[in-house]
């Protein structure tokens, strides 16, 4: 039998210390004072195999996620969740701490029938139970098994361990004959995936109007296909108009992608136009500028020649009267300057006539070539114009071959689309037709083979047997009668119904049947998750006394005595044949073998190991 085993269950959380329990393959007992985390420890296990929420308490708020280390036949994996809900992530071995590489499978926390990524249907898979269907009620309607269903036969609350309902229910028994049905296939093997459902004659008045209207549905969907072709030829039709526009499209995106490439190359053209065109008008304000200068200078020699000529009819330029101070030869201080000065205002005029010049040819050149440079800048910014007006012609042109191929195309996508509508209207038909068939059917009065509810006899009594040798080994009173009461849907031990005893002696009985599936399972190699985690299954605060026992009635507790309890221990330690993680507030007895892991929460600071989680500060 594939069976699970698990390792540890820790708490991690930033700049906090990890928080984290062992286990041992074969018997665990985690015990102690309470208000320690002990059932937390319980919660926490069937939160990281995917029940729907974590109670919060004050000691696990530093934390943000938990790992669940468990060994699936030669596997070893880890399963690791946020406190916060979410996913189940899956690594590979057994880790203490999460990996900063990415999980081997992340898993749905939420069963979905059919989807096998989800960490129910994972640890179905492993024990051999994925796919099996639960018959849910008397209609033999079925339900697939789910991990949720299946938890409280393995992992088992303190609320469960006393309930008043056997322990093969939930305290609800909304989903009664589900868990019957689930005790069937644990015991048997068989689900109800061959079961025929019922119809009750409700749903067949129900399914007698639904396919009147079906058919008043049915005659307005034939009268609007009639005349149309036939479904063959729509398909022809549709599978014609599909080449053609498979045809028309790449045409169309080639000639869009060309115009899109011309009016790209048109605006680069019309760019350099007008830049050629900006050019030529800062060009043509320099030229007249400096035609402005050119008229500067020429009137510049102009008035120097003036000066030459004036200067010569005036005398200036003679020898013996100084042309500066007037004075005549005779007079002249020093003497003879006259000459001097006289030269040097001729060769004063003629530097500067000749500087003039030379500005002035110089700024001739400057002025030809920019009468060059506007030339040759005109003739290609024409160029340029004329290139953009070849481009928008070329894109008008392309346009004009766009728009009948996408009234083509546009044309062809309303055909499909009304082929497609009729097609549509076919399939519906279809669909609806045999809807009305099974209606019809459904509507009509058949025959049911009754489902089996209960396990069969002789799987009932094997159960019952492991049960009471269990309780007895325990010295739990059991006068050797252990049954199953189909009729009260009860769990008699002593004859006597399991509700109706004391919560001690309930508990102490639910831990005997869970045990005792556990084995009859590995008995008969039949599926089981392999371990088994009982919350508080002991209450031994006292042993009754004699008188009292003779007067109890029905409604006051039954405590179990200190040595069903030790019996229970032993039993446990040594002849188990499956992994069982006890929760417990007393003490286990001191005797248990080495194979036992014993984890003792004092609640003090100090002395040893203060709960699972560190004391708050």
């Amino acid at each position: 039998m594939a069976g699970m085993t698990l390792t540890h269950l820790t708490f991690i959380g930033r700049d906090v210390e990890p928080a984290t329990v062992d286990f041992s393959p074969d018997l665990t007992v985690i015990y102690g004072a309470s208000d320690t985390g002990k059932s937390f420890i319980v919660d926490a296990i069937d939160f990281a195999m995917g029940s729907s929420q974590l109670r919060s308490i004050r000691e696990s708020e530093p934390y943000s996620s938990v790992l669940l280390g468990l060994r699936v036949n030669e596997e070893s994996l880890t399963l690791v969740r946020s406190l916060s809900g979410g996913p189940v992530k899956m690594y590979d071995g057994l880790l203490k701490e999460v990996p900063e590489y990415p999980p081997t499978v992340e898993l749905k926390a939420k069963h979905t029938k059919g989807q096998r990524n989800t960490i129910s249907a994972f640890i179905l898979d492993r024990i051999g139970l994925y796919g099996k269907v639960l018959r849910k009620n008397a209609q033999n309607q079925v339900v697939e098994l789910t991990l949720r269903k299946l938890a409280p036969l393995f992992v088992v609350h303190e609320g469960q361990m006393v309930a008043l309902t056997p322990p093969y229910h939930t305290a609800s028994r909304i989903d009664a004959t589900a868990e019957l049905s689930l005790l069937r296939v644990m015991l048997e093997g068989e689900d109800d995936s061959d079961l025929e459902a019922a119809v009750s004659d409700d749903v067949r008045k129900v399914s007698k109007g639904k396919y009147e209207v079906l058919q008043q549905v049915l005659s307005g969907l034939y009268r609007s296909v009639e005349g149309s072709a036939s479904v063959a030829e729509l398909h022809r039709q549709s599978e014609a108009l599909s080449y053609t526009i498979a045809e028309l499209t790449p045409a169309i995106e080639d000639v869009l992608a060309k115009r899109d490439s011309l009016i790209r190359t048109q605006n680069e053209l019309a760019d350099d136009q007008r830049s050629l065109e900006h050019r030529i008008g800062q060009m043509k304000e320099v030229t007249a500028r400096f035609g402005l200068l050119s008229q500067q200078y020429q009137s510049d020699l102009a008035r120097l020649e003036a000066i030459q000529e004036a200067g010569n009819v005036l005398g200036f330029f003679q020898s013996d009267v100084c042309i500066f101070c007037g004075a005549s030869t005779e007079h002249q201080i020093p003497p003879g300057h006259a000459v001097a000065e006289a030269e040097k205002f001729a060769e004063a005029i003629a530097a500067e006539q000749q500087k003039t010049s030379d500005l002035l040819t110089d700024l001739q050149l400057t002025l030809d070539d920019l009468a060059s440079q506007v030339e040759i800048t005109q003739a290609a910014a024409t160029e340029a114009a004329q290139r953009t007006e070849a481009a928008r012609a070329a894109v008008v042109a392309l346009e004009g071959e766009i728009v009948p191929r996408q009234r083509e195309l546009a044309s062809a996508y309303a055909k499909q689309s009304q082929v497609n509508r009729m097609l549509a209207t076919y399939e519906q038909i279809e669909e609806i037709e045999r809807l009305a068939s099974t209606f019809a059917a459904l509507g009509e009065p058949g025959n049911v083979v009754a489902a089996k509810k209960w396990p069969s006899p002789a799987s009932l009594q094997a159960l019952a047997e492991i049960i009471r040798r269990l309780l007895d080994n325990w010295g739990v009173e059991t006068n050797g009668t252990v049954a199953f009461d189909v009729e009260q849907d009860d769990l008699l031990v002593d004859n006597r119904p399991r509700h109706t005893r004391g919560k001690g002696m309930r508990s102490v009985i639910h831990a005997g049947f869970t045990i005792a599936l556990s084995e009859y399972c590995q008995q008969h190699g039949l599926p089981h998750p392999g371990f088994t985690v009982l919350d508080s299954p002991l209450v031994t605060y006292r042993q009754p006394e004699a008188a009292d026992a003779e007067n109890k009635n029905e409604n006051e507790e039954e405590y179990v005595s200190s040595d069903v309890a030790a019996a229970f221990y032993r039993y446990l330690d040594s002849e188990a044949a499956a992994q069982t993680i006890v929760i417990e507030n007393t003490t286990p007895p001191a005797q248990l073998s080495e194979a036992a892991l014993v984890h003792r929460f004092t609640k003090q600071k100090g002395l040893g190991r203060y709960g699972f989680f560190p004391p708050i500060s």
